[in-house]
């Protein structure tokens, strides 16, 4: 991690901060994401929410072992939670849901992960 890196986590972490994001998109569809982190608490907590619909599922893929082989359109729901007074410990709580729906059209894996 670069020191800034470090002293903007550092800086953000020492207050409570919500941010939300309305310009992020796969290829024309909009996804709404929601980054909350608190660093009043002890230790900090932090989380990351999006939602989206009708995405194109392959362009997510993208320099995935799945890249190329699964399409299809689907709803996109992230929530996800961390606390940790470090991003290493952060990165070792983190916790939660990601779950994608096929919602039209066909939903092809011919390569299927166990």
């Amino acid at each position: 991690m670069t020191p800034l890196l470090v002293l903007g986590i550092a800086l953000i972490l020492a207050n409570q901060v919500e941010v939300n994001v309305d310009d992020i998109a796969i290829g024309s569809r909009p996804i709404a994401v929601q980054l909350q982190l608190d660093g009043k608490t002890k230790p900090p907590k932090a989380r990351l929410q999006a939602e989206g619909r009708e995405l194109p599922l392959a362009p997510m893929l993208t320099g995935t072992m799945l890249e190329g082989s699964v399409e299809g359109v689907v709803d996109l729901v992230l929530d996800l939670s961390t606390t940790g007074a470090s991003p290493g410990a952060m990165l070792d709580a983190l916790d939660g849901e990601l779950l994608l729906m096929a919602v039209r059209g066909p939903l092809a894996a011919p390569a299927i992960l166990v």
